[in-house]
């Protein structure tokens, strides 16, 4: 990576697996400070546990995202650990998998909190900071079914298209104040994200989706994929904004 930004204070949430983990050991390796955020406390040690010793700078707090006190918690110790944070990267989220008539209520519920209540909120939370302090970058990771809502994942691809426009029209108000919003969108990565859906309807899924013409892609994007253009978003000179960057397998099957 290139040197055109000095290492700050980032925040990565939903930072103790998959996507997160990636995003905050490369951040790490780029020279940021990385506050790692989540419910499991034991994975985000271990996370920390491995930037430390790759000599990096990192640590845990674990906090409930829809909950405003553990949003506030998150960030006076960031504040008080790391110092102010300089970039936000918006990770954090959840899937259920079913049709909308065989969903409950609770599913939708706790997917909507996670995923867009939890976003606006911790990002309410550090905002205001960085505009006053005339630099920021928030970074929103999001899927194509923000564009492209797909059967079987219809609160989640509401959840997304939400989070997308929430940036969007976040990015208009501060853009002026030196703080930067990008949304990248990640397609087919190697995650396990929906390794605890039933085997059953996931199958029961992807025939619906073939059938609605959605098409699979070949090799999955791998999670350092994705972390390697957080880091190229970031790192981005502050006259250069990268407001929407789409991260997908270079080989699409029909």
């Amino acid at each position: 990576m290139s040197s055109s930004r000095s290492p700050g204070v980032a925040i990565v949430t939903g930072a103790s697996r998959g996507i997160g983990r990636a995003i905050a050991v490369r951040l790490a390796a780029d020279g940021s400070g990385v506050a790692v955020t989540g419910r499991d406390v034991a994975c985000l040690d271990a996370v920390v546990a491995e930037i430390d010793a790759a000599g990096g700078r990192a640590t845990a707090i674990a906090a409930d995202l829809t909950r405003e006190s553990d949003i506030e918690h998150l960030v006076r110790e960031v504040e008080g650990r790391l110092g102010p944070p300089d970039v936000l990267v918006n990770n954090a989220g959840m899937a259920t998998l079913g049709r909308v008539d065989q969903t409950a209520p609770a599913d939708f519920r706790a997917t909507v909190e996670v995923n867009l209540l939890g976003t606006i909120l911790v990002t309410h939370a550090v905002v205001a900071g960085m505009a006053a302090r005339g630099h920021g970058h928030v970074i929103a990771l999001t899927s194509p079914v923000a564009r492209a809502p797909r059967p079987y994942l219809a609160t989640y691809s509401a959840t997304k298209a939400a989070v997308n426009a929430f940036h969007e029209a976040l990015r208009q108000e501060v853009r002026t104040q030196g703080v930067r919003v990008s949304v990248i969108e990640v397609d087919k990565v190697a995650t396990g994200f929906g390794d605890r859906w039933p085997t059953v309807l996931h199958d029961e899924a992807e025939r619906a989706w073939r059938a609605a013409g959605f098409k699979f892609h070949g090799e999955p994007v791998s999670v350092a994929d994705v972390a390697d253009v957080v880091s190229f978003v970031v790192d981005r000179r502050p006259a250069v904004a990268l407001n929407v960057v789409r991260v997908q397998p270079a080989i699409e099957e029909g």
